[in-house]
């Protein structure tokens, strides 16, 4: 059941797996339990079977100049054991503003009136061990994860 939990299913799998999920409510007697509470019991099952990152791509790696840890963004690529494979992009708080500054001189996006990104992650620094910190606890937190990262179908 848990790995159903991590990859993308159709309404037909997400209702049999609402249906599963309410029969073992009620055999074990936990069936008025809330969101948060069956979030929790998600979190805890991931906690007990620690979900662990097998392989881990930092597209700043790449970059022959090298990267700036303040101002800077990046796609970061990542598998899990399960063979799951996840995709975020991250953003430093500092490179918000300078795409915004950037942007009012050049007219992009409204004279920088806004920004988007597909699920941005804000981060204070670009550096490999806060981000791979900031995964773990996503990971292990977040009942979706399809919210936070973008799956990568092979």
């Amino acid at each position: 059941m848990e790995q159903a939990i991590l990859k993308d299913v159709s309404m037909e799998d997400a209702f049999q797996a609402f249906l599963d999920i309410r029969n073992m409510a009620q055999e074990n007697g936990t069936q008025n339990m809330t969101f948060d509470e069956i979030n929790q019991e998600i979190s805890l099952a991931r906690q007990e079977n620690d979900i662990k990152i097998q392989n881990i791509w930092f597209e700043f790696d790449e970059w022959a100049d090298g990267y700036d840890e303040i101002d800077e963004n990046s796609d970061v690529c990542f598998e899990l054991e399960d063979g799951s494979k996840w995709c975020a992009s991250f953003l430093t708080y500092q490179n918000l503003l300078s795409l915004a500054k950037k942007n009012q001189q050049t007219g992009e996006l409204l004279s920088g009136q806004y920004f988007y990104a597909d699920k941005p992650i804000f981060i204070a620094k670009m550096e490999k061990r806060l981000i791979i910190s900031i995964l773990h606890d996503i990971i292990q937190h977040e009942p979706d994860l399809s919210s936070v990262f973008t799956k990568i179908d092979d």
